[in-house]
């Protein structure tokens, strides 16, 4: 969010809502705040280095701008049953982008709270708070826990708590791409996505060499189930090349980051462009026919008169 300098509306930096979202907010004392909403990461359609590459181009814009935000907040589900290896990897590399030093302007908040499930989320709550691999530590840097459990009034509260602290933030990924000039992967969130990418790797590479083990007795024995050993190895074999593109991608600086995040959100906007063209000429078409049905209806009343 911010709370120095209006963003106007049509800016460069809010050119791609569909990605990074700017959303001015009034808590009602007549000042207004912005909340930059960004893509979470563990995508099901993306793979998190676009994600990563999308926020660092915002973020790096932001920064040139002399931009500062007040405080960030991050968004977890209390009905997940349990944080798995990707989701305690994406914490790390977030934790890396904001940088330890920023930790104190960060809220851990907990949404989707149930009355009826109450006590279990409580114990899930506490879980996290005390996990060495979860929040713990960022709250020994003084992080702050709080709950997105009551609607506006819970969510007021949040960004009330960040605007007392009269915080301006400078994260590390914006500093380390902007003021010292390096690439995505030598940053510290482009160094956490390459560890946890290169552990997949290991897990894929591994499940393949049994695939293809698998493969080689069904193919000797006339199985019936090659061809769906043949599938599931395809699919591994496409992960580790969106990881080779993907890890190519990190080696990109700021100016290479912004110049090609500019590009997709150029394409995304000829594409909503063309639906939008193609809506409204089936819109023309529908209302065409509906008015020539009305008007042979009328001239058949005309000729039964």
């Amino acid at each position: 969010m911010f709370a120095d300098r209006q963003l106007l509306v049509g800016h460069d930096l809010d050119s791609c809502t569909q990605s990074v979202e700017v959303v001015p907010c009034s808590l009602g004392d007549g000042e207004v705040i912005y909340l930059v909403d960004t893509p979470g990461f563990d995508d099901s359609d993306r793979s998190d280095t676009e994600i990563l590459l999308e926020i660092s181009a915002w973020l790096s814009k932001a920064h040139t701008e002399e931009l500062k935000l007040a405080g960030i907040i991050y968004l977890h589900r209390i009905s997940d049953v349990r944080v798995g290896g990707s989701g305690i990897a994406n914490l790390k590399m977030f934790r890396r982008l904001c940088g330890d030093t920023n930790l104190n302007s960060v809220v851990l908040a907990t949404t989707m709270w149930n009355d009826s499930e109450k006590e279990t989320f409580e114990k899930r709550e506490k879980m996290l708070m005390q996990d060495t691999d979860l929040w713990a530590p960022m709250i020994d840097h003084g992080s702050k826990v709080m709950r997105h459990d009551h609607g506006k009034v819970s969510g007021s509260a949040i960004l009330q708590y960040l605007l007392n602290c009269k915080t301006r933030v400078t994260l590390d990924i914006q500093k380390e791409l902007v003021d010292e000039n390096k690439t995505l992967d030598a940053t510290g969130a482009g160094h956490a996505l390459i560890t946890e990418m290169e552990r997949l790797k290991k897990q894929y590479e591994a499940r393949l060499a049994m695939l293809e083990m698998q493969l080689e007795e069904a193919r000797k024995n006339w199985k019936d189930d090659k061809e769906a050993i043949e599938m599931r190895a395809k699919v591994l074999e496409q992960k580790l090349d969106q990881q080779r593109e993907d890890k190519a991608k990190l080696q990109a600086n700021y100016e290479e980051i912004v110049a090609t995040e500019k590009k997709r959100c150029e394409q995304l906007l000829e594409e909503q462009e063309a639906k939008h063209a193609q809506d409204v000429g089936q819109k023309l078409q529908e209302e065409q026919k509906r008015l020539r049905a009305k008007w042979r209806a009328q001239q058949k009343q005309c000729i039964v008169m």
